[in-house]
């Protein structure tokens, strides 16, 4: 026959189990701390590419904006004289209705 462990001893080595468990969760959850290095060697030839790029802006497309600007510049003012010329011609036809009304005839006078 087998010897039967008193509580005492089974509640040990539950307790043993439990603790072996606990240590073996505590090293899973320490956080990794893995080794980064960063090697940041430009590409052979990068500094000609964004050299060509850099007269690329500055000799076409930074003159193509500006123009672009300058002829929004003068599509606004347009805009703007427009609106200054729709606005008189308001005025006009406001003023021109009040003189078309017809005036009430100047009463004869009465004969006696």
């Amino acid at each position: 026959p087998e010897p039967v462990a008193s509580p005492a001893t089974q509640d040990s080595a539950v307790a043993q189990l439990v603790n072996q468990s606990l240590q073996r969760l505590e090293k899973l959850a320490q956080p990794a701390s893995p080794k980064v290095e960063v090697v940041n060697q430009p590409l052979p030839g990068l500094d000609k590419v964004l050299g060509v790029l850099a007269q690329t802006l500055e000799g076409a497309i930074l003159p193509l904006v500006r123009n672009m600007d300058k002829k929004l510049d003068i599509d606004l003012r347009n805009h703007e004289k427009i609106e200054q010329v729709a606005q008189q011609i308001k005025i006009l036809q406001q003023e021109l209705a009040v003189n078309k009304k017809p005036k009430s005839p100047p009463s004869s006078p009465e004969v006696k």
